[in-house]
């Protein structure tokens, strides 16, 4: 009679041997992924916060950070009363349908509404 190549407990044996080198190399190749994916998030956040901090020492106006190329003119035409009258020409009217209502609140049909601004 031929006895088996393996006895039950070689079987058993070469079973927990692979299943260790399953999650060895499971734990390695997550490890390298966390350093891998650090290494790249490093690098990029570095790259922003070098440029944000270049931004910085440069000396801008108040002004120039919200608007890039802006012109502030102050002086006569401060206010908003004269700034209105020196554009009043070129204010446009808005019109709009505005719904009208019938008896216990259904709509009834559109009226043409004519909102322009005091003179």
């Amino acid at each position: 009679m031929l006895s088996p190549p393996f006895s039950p407990e070689q079987k058993q044996s070469k079973k927990r041997f692979l299943s260790l080198i399953v999650i060895v190399l499971f734990l390695t190749g997550l490890l390298l992924g966390g350093f891998i994916g650090y290494a790249v998030t490093y690098t990029n956040f570095n790259e922003k916060f070098t440029n944000l901090e270049a931004q910085l020492n440069t000396p801008q106006t108040f002004a120039e950070s919200i608007v890039p190329n802006v012109t502030l003119v102050l002086g006569y035409n401060a206010s908003l009363s004269t700034l209105y009258q020196q554009v009043k020409s070129s204010v446009v009217v808005i019109q709009d349908l505005a719904p009208r209502y019938g008896l216990f609140g259904t709509l009834a049909g559109y009226i043409l509404s004519n909102k322009a601004p005091d003179s």
